[in-house]
């Protein structure tokens, strides 16, 4: 019986050990995007459950913009095989709204002040 990202997503929420805000995308047939993963309770190794619960259900698993403050975390995800991406080499949340926030600013108002 084929398990998808969501309903795994669902178990762990359901168990208490992730947060209900957490977020997956799913790409394709067995890949899935990490959009927003934050456990219930720091460092009780429930987002390395829940990534080793991914990878067994045969998918492989990205990061959508990581926080910088989250890379350590994403590094040894990585290390342990656990996510198919290299965090180092992926656009950080921070690099992403920073480069939105500068297009949104309208022309001239840098000198305004």
């Amino acid at each position: 019986m084929h398990v998808s990202p969501a309903q795994i997503l669902e178990q762990f929420v359901n168990l208490g050990l992730i947060d209900p805000r957490s977020r997956l995308e799913p790409r394709g047939e067995s890949d899935v995007a990490i959009v927003y993963l934050r456990a219930t309770r720091p460092y009780a190794g429930a987002g390395r459950q829940f990534l080793r619960a991914l990878k067994l259900a045969g998918l492989h698993v990205h990061i959508v913009h990581p926080t910088r403050e989250a890379l350590p975390f994403w590094r040894r995800m990585n290390a342990e095989h656990l996510v198919d991406d290299d965090p180092d080499q992926l656009r950080t949340w921070n690099d992403f709204i920073g480069a939105l926030e500068c297009q949104m600013k309208k022309p001239g108002l840098e000198d305004a002040v």
